[in-house]
C-alpha cells in the first residue's frame, strides 16, 4: 500500500471553502493535484480522467451528485475510485445508477479540512474493499487525519450533528434558551471534553450510572420534530448563509467576519496542537 501514497494523483471536483481545504490538504501531502471547480460547470471537464482517485466535494443535492458521477464514469478508467461527500444522501442511492457501484464511496471532510483530525469513510456491502483500504491508508498515513469507516452507507457524524441541532432549535423556538445561551452550553461543556474523549469515554471517566438515570427521564422529554424550527426556515429564506453573506443567527459587520475567519483558522491551528497530545488510541498504552 505504501507504494499508493502522496505519489498518486488526486483530481478534486467541487467548489467552496470545503473543497478548497481539501485541496491544501492533498497538496501538502505531496499529491499532484488537478482541481476543477464545478462552478464552471460541465463542458470544462477533459473527456478522459487519468487520475484513479477523484475526490468529490459537492452541494447537498442527490440528483446533482448523480449527475456527476455518471458524467465522471464516463471518463474514468474502469479501477478508479471516487469518494464523494455525503450527509443526508444515502451511499446507495448514488450508487444505483452508477456503471460501477463498486467505485463509489463516500468520504466527509469539515472546515478547515487541512487543519481537523475528521475524515469520515462510509462504505457498503457494494464497495470495493481495495477502496476502503486506500483511503484508510491515505487518511491515517498521508492526509494526517484520523479516519474511521462506518459500513452503513450513511453518515454516523451528520446524523449525531443533527440530533443536537434539532434539540438546540426546539429550545429556542420554544424559548427555554436564547442562542446565545445554548452556544454557551455547547462551547462550554461539550465543547470541553469532546476534543479529548469523545461521548463514550466522557461517560466512563464520569460515571456511565448517573448518565443512565439522566437520560431515562429525559429521553422522552426530547424534540422529535421531523422539520427545522420556523425561525431557521425564516432565516434560510430570507437568504441567510451566515457568515458569507453577513445574515445568520448572529449580526456580523465587514470586518467582524474578516475577524471570525481569522480566529476561527487559528484556533483549528490551537486545538489540533493540543489534540495531538492526546490521540485517541491513547488507550491502548494504558
Amino acid at each position: 500500500m505504501k507504494n499508493q501514497g502522496v505519489e498518486m494523483p488526486v483530481l478534486v471536483v467541487g467548489s467552496g471553502k470545503v473543497a478548497q481545504g481539501v485541496v491544501n490538504c492533498l497538496s501538502s501531502a505531496g499529491h499532484p493535484i488537478d482541481y476543477y471547480n464545478i462552478d464552471n460547470g460541465k463542458d470544462m471537464l477533459p473527456d478522459h480522467i487519468p487520475e484513479k482517485l477523484v475526490v468529490m466535494v459537492t452541494s447537498e443535492d442527490k440528483i446533482e451528485k448523480i449527475s456527476w458521477i455518471v458524467l465522471l464514469q464516463q471518463r474514468m478508467d474502469s479501477d478508479a475510485t471516487i469518494a464523494v461527500n455525503m450527509e443526508s444522501i444515502l451511499l446507495d442511492e448514488l450508487q444505483e445508477k452508477a456503471q460501477q457501484p463498486e467505485q463509489i464511496i463516500g468520504l466527509n471532510w469539515v472546515y478547515p479540512a487541512d487543519q481537523t483530525f475528521f475524515l469520515e469513510i462510509i462504505s457498503n456491502a457494494v464497495c470495493n474493499e481495495r477502496n476502503i483500504a486506500l483511503l484508510q491508508h491515505l487518511g491515517k498515513n498521508c492526509w494526517g487525519k484520523d479516519p474511521y469507516t462506518v459500513c452503513s452507507g450513511f453518515s454516523a457524524r451528520a446524523r449525531m450533528f443533527a440530533a443536537m441541532v434539532r434539540e438546540a432549535f426546539y429550545l429556542v423556538e420554544k424559548e427555554y434558551a436564547s442562542i446565545e445561551s445554548v452556544d454557551r452550553a455547547c462551547r462550554n461543556d461539550a465543547g470541553y471534553y469532546l476534543p479529548f474523549a469523545g461521548n463514550f469515554r466522557y461517560m466512563d471517566l464520569m460515571g456511565t450510572y448517573a448518565y443512565g438515570a439522566v437520560m431515562k427521564d429525559l429521553n422522552p422529554e426530547l424534540c422529535n420534530e421531523k422539520t427545522p424550527a420556523i425561525f431557521f426556515k425564516e432565516l434560510l429564506k430570507n437568504g441567510g448563509l451566515g457568515i458569507e453573506n453577513n445574515t445568520g443567527f448572529y449580526n456580523y459587520t465587514e470586518s467582524g467576519v474578516q475577524e471570525w475567519n481569522g480566529l476561527f483558522n487559528q484556533f483549528s491551528e490551537d486545538i489540533r496542537k493540543i489534540m495531538l497530545k492526546y490521540p485517541f488510541g491513547k488507550e491502548q498504552e494504558i
